[in-house]
């Protein structure tokens, strides 16, 4: 940041700052212009210590010095009160690269492959069903995927590996559903973004922002669920959310991607909120 000053990386209207870190909000104030920061998970172990202070307590996330703060949920912005209150933009997918898919007669599950994304959850819901499943994503818990996992692969239920983009839309285009099953709170849930994109309908556990991307045009959110696994009257109302998801028009569901999380809709809130900071920094 010093080299801000020095005016060694030119000159600059406005920051924004997307890491996970405290540094760049605890030295924001000595900057010569305002910092927008994205949270995209929730509430961080910093947080207290670095936004309980009096002058963190603005409307519209503004603190005192220019400093701004945006989450990509109204979910994951009610995780940082009453510290802040963080304006919301939706992350964007860029629809180019996600194409609108045929379908097919398959479940999709994608991901990182880890405990709080539960995929297992998702091989519950397709053989229930009766659905062939691929699962796709890096394996970031080696003994979550080597217990929970591994041993029920087989001939319906495919681990595919971690796709290029390009071939996981292509797979994910192809399917009839797609499952996004966290036991989390999912910050935004970029997965059913990308789903929806390809026009297939989304199936969600309804965790985090789910819920504000997956509608009754796009998909079918069911209740919560425990990591143990589905009650046997959850399992059937998953079944029966796959069904009623399946038979939705592909069309519909891809324009509602574009309308609620395409790059467009989050290139224009993001415009918004930098030109509310600068306005407010007091530069024309």
């Amino acid at each position: 940041m010093g080299h801000l000053h020095d005016g060694l990386l030119g000159s600059f209207d406005l920051i924004h700052n997307n890491a996970l870190h405290p540094y760049p909000v605890e030295h924001a104030g000595t900057l010569p212009c305002p910092l927008v920061t994205t949270l995209h998970t929730p509430q961080l172990p910093w947080a207290q210590r670095v936004l309980a202070a009096p002058d963190h307590a603005g409307q519209g996330g503004t603190v005192r010095g220019g400093r701004r703060f945006v989450a990509v949920s109204r979910a994951t912005a009610a995780l940082w009160r009453p510290l802040i209150r963080p304006q919301v933009v939706r992350n964007g997918v860029d629809t180019a690269a996600w194409r609108l898919g045929p379908g097919g007669p398959g479940a999709v599950w994608s991901g990182r492959i880890a405990a709080e994304k539960a995929p297992h959850l998702a091989i519950d819901m397709a053989q229930a069903a009766d659905v062939d499943l691929s699962l796709a994503g890096p394996i970031i818990d080696s003994a979550y995927f080597a217990q929970f996992v591994a041993p029920r692969l087989g001939p319906r239920v495919r681990y595919v590996g971690h796709l290029h983009q390009a071939d996981l839309a292509d797979l994910v285009g192809r399917s009839a559903v797609a499952l996004v099953t966290p036991v989390w709170n999912e910050p935004f849930g970029m997965v059913a973004a990308e789903a929806m994109s390809c026009g297939t309908p989304v199936v969600a556990i309804a965790r985090g922002g789910l819920p504000e991307i997956v509608d009754a045009w796009s998909g079918r959110l069911i209740p919560d669920t425990p990591e143990a696994g589905f009650s046997p009257g959850g399992l059937a109302v998953a079944v029966r959310a796959m069904g009623e998801a399946a038979v939705l028009d592909r069309v519909t569901v891809r324009q509602r991607a574009i309308a609620r999380c395409g790059a467009a809709a989050m290139i224009s809130g993001y415009e918004r909120v930098y030109q509310d900071a600068v306005q407010q920094w007091g530069r024309p």
